[in-house]
This record gives structure tokens, C-alpha cells and sequence, in this order.
């Protein structure tokens, strides 16, 4: 069963005296309390014979089908099919469509956008970065070029927004800290290919200092608010990439995912979120904090959008070794709404995890996929203690090492939850790690049999709802394992053994919270967990949430 840490919720004084404590003479003793906890000693006792593994590795027999791109024909046309009433987001294709008849420009949609930036600042505090300025001259351009006939694709002026993990020329990557302000020279590589396909990009997004946490919470750098409830968190650690799609402002943004860090906050402010295949979205441009459990992919408003923006990103490319050793993108089957030639695998021993109604309502939305005639069966996974400790391990130490110039000359500026994670990482040894890539290995081999049965692996993507904003936080932060394991028990799994997971709005708790279901695929088979959101998307009744900006007026959406 998952990890459940004996350790208390610190914030205020407390944080402050456990951090310093953990960063002097006294640390040892900290820390081995705090290894204990976390599984640390089992973890060390586990005897383990597989070599290190990183990533999956594409058979050579197969690499005669590597091409460039997602195939055109294959791209979703339009929209999925949804009834007239009750709320529904504006879609990529929505924009498109609207441009296409003449009902409104990109500048128009730019120009809103400004209107619209201090409200929803103001109240669910999205954005690190906003450049009124540029965002227009792009719409401007965009609106030119749409005006001539020679718009770029699906994206063409669609608003799009960025993690404050990747470089966009001329502005700061910031990782969500205080004092970092060196200005990028160039784009990401996924910043580049969203560009090009003519996005608007509207801004950067606030996140977890660094990535480290999971709740978005983040005193320093910016902690976004949830648009469902303001006074509830978003999840992080792209925290202002699901925020700022929940509040209608874009329908996609960019997010980064080293353990759940797109998917909890898709979940929690009832999104759609794609974390692919390790490599399968170029890292060029990323900053490198866990380079072997990161991955870049998209936040969306709907299961169209997400496709859309996985067909952008992925794909080859040069700056990025790993992403020439895969497959060729696809979408197949992905308007397909038969699941009968789908298999969806259901721990349900791992359900019991989970809150009750956040366990029955995605019970409810695996119900959906069995009238699509998809085959639901029951499986047993490995249990996932070992594994939890093994990514720790794996994340923290490569952080550490990423970080290390800059807990040098600016500790004293860092958030006291990150210095507090960097000083345990500095105990953690060689063997620690490279024992942790050996039990990863084991892990990959275990999913790689329960995948020889099924198509899909299917689990909540947190145990719990969007937890409240405590009123003591904002002074000092805080630190919180229990909560933190709570949102990111099962997504870990997919992180560390590189494979596709995704998660869908599944419905809602009682109190209007959202609620994620997450679907974890083999190795390059996003097009199956796409085309099941898709599914999902079609049958779901989504709630308009509290803080929303209406970019595109009924009277736009309406076929001309």
C-alpha cells in the first residue's frame, strides 16, 4: 500500500526551526527521521539483481517506422459532438472556427485577453509574466496572416500559455523562485513548436519553486488559486498552467511533469493533463531539474485540445537525442468511439487508497467506457512502496545536483520547503540512487507483464480533492508529506518507468470540487489514453467554475 509518513504538517516558526535544524550540526538525526518515514530503510534492505534502466527503450526492429510528424489526415477536425445546454469550454477548433467565418479576430481575442488579465490575476493569481505588449503585435500578425489566407494550422491565433519551467525568448525562466531573472536568448523547443503553429503565447505561469512539491503552493515565486475555489489549491507543480485553462483564459498551456507535476493540477482544477512517453516531447529549452522522470505536455480545457497540442509538441528533434529513438506520433482510432478492442486494467485494491467518493465517481466513469464496449478487468499491480521511495530518491538527487550553484549563493532566498528537500538530498548517496534506477527497472518489467494483458491501467489520479489554502501558510510556506503523497501516490508509477498517463475530468465531489480519473498506457501509445478522454469528454456534464473569463461570446460560437 502507499506510503503514509508519521510526520507533522509544519508551517510558520515550525518550518523555519525544522530547516534550520536540517541544515546544521543537528541534520543527521533529522534526516534519518525523516528517511525512515519515507520508506527509506526499506527502500535500502530491498535486494535488487535488474541493472539500471532510464527509459524505455524502442526495439531497433522497429525504428523503420520513425517519421516526422503526426499525419495531417489524422488530426481531429472538429469538435466532439456535445448537447446545446449546460457548460461547455471554447475549444482550439471553436477559435479556428470563429476566425475562419469572420465572427472575430485574434486580435479581438488578444484585446480581450488584456481586459480580462487583472480580474482574473486578482483572483486566482495564474501568471509570473504577462506582456500585454508583444500579445498584441502576435495578434496582430496572426490576424494578418489569417487575413491572407495563410494561417498555420489548428493553432493558429489560439491563446497559449507557458510553465515558467521553459525559455521563451526575451523573457526570464524564473523555475518558480524569487531571484532568478536571466532572460532567455531562444524558445524551448515546445515553446518553438507552438509558436510556429501560430499560438498566441499569452504569458508564464507560476509554479512550485523548482518543481518540488505538488500542492502549487509556493510563497516566494506565486501560488495560483483554483478557479473551481479560490480558496483551495491547484496542485502543482504546474499550478498556473491548470489554473489559467480551468479560468477560460486559453484553452492549453504547457506544463511539465516529473511526478504527477501535469496531472494533479489538471485533476484537481478538472482539466484534461498529458504527461507522454519520456522523450516522446523535446526537453530542449526545459529547465533540466529531473532530467530522467520529466516530461513536457499539455494542460487542455478538452479532450480535442489535449489531441491537438500532443500532435504540436510531438516528434523529433535534433536538439533532443532521445526524442530521435521513438516512434512516429499518432492519433489513431482517435474519433473512434467503439472501445470494444480496448482493455482497461482496474486495481481495485488501489481504490481503496483513495477518498470514497473521489473511488466511485471514477468507478462511474469506468462504467462509461464498459457501455462504449470497452473490456474492464479487474488486475493486481505490485505493491507501490518501494517504488514511491525509488523516484524520491531519483528526483531529489538529481535535483540536488541540477540545484547546487544555486543553494551555494542563494539558499538564504529559497523557499524554506525546498531547502528543507535539498538538505535531505544531500545525504542521499551513489548507492542510493543507483539503486533506485535498478528497483526502476524492476518496475518497468513488472508494468511491461501487466500490459501484455490489457490495454490501459486505470486509477484515480489523486486520492484526494483540491485540499483548502490554510490561512498560515503565507508567511512561510509549509511543509506537508502526508497531503503531498495523498495527490501524487498514483501517478509516480508513470513518471518512473517513463510511460504515458493521462487524467480527465472524471465529475465532482459534493462541494463542487473537480475530480480526475488517470488512464497509464505502454510505452508510445498515447493515441489509446487520447481517444479515451475523448470518450469521456462526449458523455461528461462540466460545471462553469467560479473564476471564468468569457473570451468568445455565445454569439461567435454559433455556426454561421
Amino acid at each position: 500500500m502507499p506510503l503514509s509518513p508519521n510526520l507533522p504538517r509544519l508551517t510558520g516558526t515550525a518550518l523555519r526551526l525544522f530547516t534550520s535544524a536540517v541544515e546544521g550540526p543537528a541534520r543527521k538525526l533529522l534526516v534519518r527521521k525523516f528517511e525512515r518515514e519515507l520508506g527509506l530503510d526499506w527502500f535500502r534492505a530491498t535486494q535488487v539483481m535488474e541493472p539500471p534502466t532510464l527509459h524505455p527503450v524502442w526495439p531497433v526492429e522497429r525504428r523503420a517506422e520513425q517519421g516526422a510528424r503526426v499525419w495531417d489526415h489524422e488530426l481531429p477536425r472538429r469538435s466532439f459532438e456535445s448537447a446545446d445546454e449546460g457548460f461547455q469550454y471554447t475549444s482550439v477548433l471553436d477559435y479556428g472556427r470563429a476566425y475562419w467565418e469572420g465572427r472575430t479576430t485574434p486580435l479581438e481575442v488578444a484585446e480581450r485577453i488584456i481586459a480580462a488579465f487583472e480580474t482574473v490575476q486578482n483572483a486566482i493569481a495564474p501568471f509570473i509574466t504577462f506582456d500585454a505588449d508583444q500579445l498584441l503585435r502576435d495578434a496582430e500578425a496572426s490576424s494578418m496572416r489569417l487575413a491572407g489566407g495563410l494561417g498555420r494550422g489548428p493553432f493558429e491565433g489560439v491563446p497559449v500559455a507557458v510553465k515558467d519551467e521553459f525559455d521563451v525568448a526575451g523573457l526570464p525562466t524564473k523555475v518558480g523562485t524569487a531571484f532568478r531573472n536571466h532572460v532567455a536568448e531562444f524558445d524551448a523547443a515546445a515553446v518553438a513548436r507552438m509558436r510556429a503553429g501560430g499560438a498566441l503565447l499569452i504569458g508564464k505561469t507560476v509554479m512550485h519553486e523548482y518543481g518540488m512539491g505538488v500542492t502549487g503552493v509556493n510563497v516566494r515565486g506565486g501560488t495560483a488559486r483554483n478557479p473551481y475555489a479560490p480558496g483551495h489549491m491547484t496542485g502543482g507543480s504546474s499550478s498556473g498552467s491548470g489554473a489559467i485553462v480551468a479560468s477560460g483564459l486559453c484553452p492549453v498551456a504547457l506544463g511539465a511533469d516529473a511526478g504527477g507535476s501535469i496531472r494533479i493540477p489538471a485533476a484537481l482544477c478538472g482539466q484534461f493533463g498529458l504527461k507522454p512517453t519520456f522523450g516522446r516531447i523535446s526537453s530542449f529549452g526545459e529547465a533540466p531539474l529531473a532530467w530522467s522522470t520529466a516530461c513536457a505536455g499539455p494542460i487542455a480545457g478538452t479532450a480535442t485540445d489535449l489531441a491537438l497540442a500532443y500532435a504540436q509538441l510531438a516528434g523529433p528533434d535534433p536538439n533532443d537525442p532521445l526524442t530521435l529513438e521513438q516512434p512516429r506520433p499518432s492519433l489513431l482510432e482517435w474519433g473512434s468511439t467503439n472501445l470494444e478492442n480496448v482493455r482497461i486494467g482496474i486495481p481495485t485494491a488501489l481504490f481503496e487508497s483513495a477518498d470514497p467518493e473521489i473511488a466511485r465517481t471514477c468507478e462511474q466513469m469506468l462504467g462509461v467506457f464498459g457501455e462504449h464496449e470497452a473490456q474492464l478487468v479487474p488486475i493486481e499491480l505490485p505493491a507501490i512502496d518501494t517504488y514511491q521511495s525509488a523516484h524520491l530518491v531519483t528526483v531529489i538527487s538529481e535535483m540536488a545536483h541540477a540545484l547546487a550553484q544555486d543553494r551555494a549563493e542563494h539558499r538564504t532566498e529559497m523557499g524554506y520547503e525546498a531547502r528543507g528537500l535539498l538538505a535531505v538530498a544531500a545525504t542521499l548517496t551513489t548507492d542510493d540512487y543507483l539503486r533506485a534506477q535498478r528497483i526502476r527497472t524492476r518496475l518497468m518489467r513488472e508494468l511491461d507483464a501487466a500490459f501484455r494483458g490489457i490495454d490501459v491501467i486505470a486509477l484515480p489520479t489523486t486520492a484526494i480533492a483540491a485540499p483548502a489554502l490554510r490561512d498560515d501558510i503565507w508567511a512561510s510556506g509549509e511543509s506537508d508529506l502526508g497531503t503531498a503523497l495523498a495527490l501524487m501516490q498514483y501517478v509516480l508509477p508513470a513518471n518512473f518507468a517513463g510511460l504515458p498517463a493521462l487524467s480527465m475530468p472524471a465529475g465532482y465531489t459534493r462541494a463542487g470540487l473537480p475530480i480526475g480519473l488517470q488512464l497509464m498506457g505502454p510505452a508510445w501509445q498515447e493515441h489509446t489514453l487520447l481517444r479515451l478522454a475523448h470518450v469521456g469528454d462526449n458523455t461528461l456534464d462540466r460545471r462553469r467554475p467560479e473564476v471564468f473569463a468569457e473570451l468568445m461570446p455565445a454569439r461567435e460560437l454559433v455556426d454561421g
